[in-house]
């Protein structure tokens, strides 16, 4: 194929060299600007091209760029002006803009000089060596031969092909070889149509499916890291490479389509440490992979860990709790009301400190003085202050403990709380622990907190106690001195979660000291966070 398009190139040049032999056409002087002396232009032709002062000259910007849908090579150059020679010397010559150029000249840039030539035997200048042979034989053939007319048929054709598809060309040089079987140039002209029709054949390059990926510049150690591609609509898919110094190969990650075109992969925590590269292939609608352009290194920096503080959590809350223990006679009973106020700190270590107040009131005695002798009830009540915290062994362990300070009848009294809980304060929980309350009487107590509900906290308590046992009195006439005897309260508590910083809960329960000497009861709570 290469020989043929020699031959025709040659064709080419015999066909211009002839026609130029008969009719005295005007020559071409062809130079460089090869350098800008301070606004002069240096030629590299001069007078012995037959140049001269004040002579102007074609100045031409040479382009040459590649076909972004055939990848092929296109080569030409554009008028940007005429320049006039100031100075001609013989190997060089001084010029300068002879009216306005669309384009600054640059070193490089092709000058052309016209002038008038008598006929004569032309000498064929082409870049190739069998086209110089073929110009060779074109001087003869202009001094002592008459025009060929195959060549000069042959050159009108390329003239008119000028710009025509690769088909065209092919189908007008099989019709000039059909048209003159005996030319010497039938037979490349037929090699060459074959060699056009066989790249007018091969279908199109596949583009790289892969339109944008640029990798993160920078990221931070043990993040994952997010990685994003566009490709060209229709294509099925992109896989995200990854490599680690601790990896010998690359492992690869299949990336979701995120939206349109566009791609996306996480990179694990696990891999996001010094050394990371990615690259990203594309798989167009056949199927098949293409790279993106090589591999990309990531700079991955350490991040120091950044640890807030904790934040300190408010609470306040007020409860009220009445329990009969006769409903008969109404001659056993309790009414107490409580109000407090923390402060939550964390999980472990010290989780919180409370402070609060109480009002204690109730009527009681021995079951004996009460059921037997049908004594009345004795008076008793404490009003009191108290302190609590609670500190935390682990996140689901901790130890409450309270001091009791208050006021009744006789002075000042004092009183104890100490519970162990599991499980953690804001989620479900156990109490277990008992309390002494001067005054009053103790009580062994076991609370369930159930929290599974985000709405709904419920609360199931159940108390072992001698409430209100009070301290033996001088008995008064027809008022039972004796301390109460011991019972059992089981309670029921739900509540309501209307913000999720303020709760309102029911409360109902049922308390006695045997099956005879028992009744209901009931309360309300409320508590509010922030």
């Amino acid at each position: 194929m290469r020989r043929g398009i020699t031959f025709i190139a040659a064709a080419v040049a015999l066909a211009s060299a002839l026609a130029r032999a008969e009719t005295g056409d005007v020559a071409e002087v062809t130079g460089l600007v090869v350098a800008n002396d301070g606004g002069d232009l240096i030629l590299d032709v001069g007078g012995a091209k037959g140049l001269k002062d004040s002579d102007v000259v074609e100045i031409w910007r040479p382009v040459q760029v590649r076909n972004p849908v055939t990848h092929a090579l296109l080569s030409d150059r554009f008028l940007i002006g005429h320049l006039k020679l100031t100075q001609v010397r013989s190997a060089l010559s001084l010029a300068a803009p002879d009216g306005a150029l669309t384009r600054a000249p640059k070193v490089g840039d092709v000058v052309i000089a016209h002038r008038a030539s008598a006929p004569q035997a032309p000498a064929v200048e082409h870049p190739a060596a069998t086209a110089s042979t073929a110009a060779t034989a074109a001087t003869t053939a202009g001094a002592s031969a008459p025009r060929d007319p195959d060549a000069a048929e042959l050159g009108a054709l390329f003239d008119s092909l000028h710009g025509a598809s690769p088909e065209s060309r092919a189908d007008h040089y099989e019709r000039f070889a059909r048209s003159h079987p005996r030319s010497r140039f039938a037979g490349p002209l037929l090699e060459e149509a074959r060699a056009l029709l066989a790249r007018a054949a091969q279908p199109p390059p596949v583009p790289d499916p892969v339109v944008s990926f640029q990798a993160p510049a920078r990221a931070y150690a043990n993040r994952a890291l997010h990685v994003g591609v566009e490709l060209r609509p229709g294509c099925r898919g992109a896989v995200l490479y990854v490599a680690t110094p601790d990896k010998t190969t690359f492992t690869s990650v299949a990336m979701s389509l995120e939206s349109g075109s566009y791609f996306h992969a996480w990179i694990p925590r696990e891999d996001v440490h010094p050394g990371l590269r990615v690259f990203v292939e594309g798989i167009d609608e056949k199927g098949k992979a293409h790279p993106s352009d090589g591999s990309h290194d990531i700079d991955v920096i350490e991040r120091p860990e950044i640890v807030l503080a904790p934040k300190v959590l408010a609470q306040a809350g007020l409860w009220t709790d009445f329990a009969t223990y006769n409903s008969r006679a109404l001659n056993d009973w309790t009414l107490q009301t409580e109000g407090y106020f923390g402060a939550r700190f964390r999980d472990t270590g010290l989780r919180a400190v409370r402070s609060g107040f109480g009002v204690y009131r109730g009527v009681g005695g021995s079951l004996h003085d009460l059921d037997d002798l049908g004594l009345a009830g004795r008076d008793i009540g404490l009003t009191y202050g108290y302190l609590e915290a609670e500190v935390a062994f682990s996140h689901i362990v901790s130890l409450i403990g309270r001091a009791v300070v208050g006021l009744d009848e006789d002075g000042i009294e004092g009183g104890a709380q100490a519970f162990v809980r599991f499980g953690n304060d804001l989620g479900t929980n156990l109490l277990l622990g008992g309390e002494v309350l001067g005054g009053v009487g103790v009580r062994g107590i076991a609370q369930l907190e159930w929290n599974a509900g985000p709405r709904v906290p419920i609360m199931f308590r159940s108390e072992v106690t001698n409430q209100p046992a009070g301290s033996a009195h001088e008995e008064a006439s027809g008022v039972s001195g004796s301390q109460g005897d011991v019972g059992v309260r089981l309670i029921a508590q739900v509540g309501y979660r209307f913000t999720p910083a303020f709760v309102f809960a029911l409360r109902a329960s049922y308390q006695g000291r045997t099956i005879y000497h028992a009744g209901p009861g009931g309360g309300a709570a409320a508590s509010y966070q922030w």
